[in-house]
């Protein structure tokens, strides 16, 4: 997942069109109409200057509920950060789906590379 501030996901997911999803998780879940997934722009990260883009193939998570398909967005919003941590980003496996990611652990430093699928 990509799980940030609350306030900053649910303005993210509001202009990508999801909606409050009525499925329960550890996170507030946002609903797309998978009827529409295919137009959904695709989302800029700006890291150290360098922009980095998901498309909605990327950042929608397909799968089945009941029988019926349900599209969610992998943008999770927590409201639980402690003093100083309110701003983190976590870029999960939904982003390192999208780039190969380098961890540089001797210099201190992350690499990333877009992922040829």
């Amino acid at each position: 997942m990509l799980v940030g501030p609350y306030a900053d996901v649910d303005r993210l997911n509001a202009k990508l069109g999801a909606k409050n999803s009525s499925l329960s998780g550890p996170y507030v879940l946002y609903e797309f109409d998978c009827s529409e997934v295919d137009n959904l722009p695709d989302v800029e990260f700006i890291i150290n200057g360098k922009k980095l883009s998901l498309s909605s193939k990327d950042y929608v998570v397909k799968w089945f509920q009941e029988g019926s398909l349900v599209c969610l967005s992998a943008f999770r919003g927590r409201k639980d950060f402690t003093e100083g941590n309110e701003s983190l980003w976590t870029l999960g496996h939904v982003f390192m789906r999208g780039f190969y990611t380098y961890f540089d652990k001797a210099n201190s430093r992350v690499g990333f590379a877009k992922a040829k699928h």
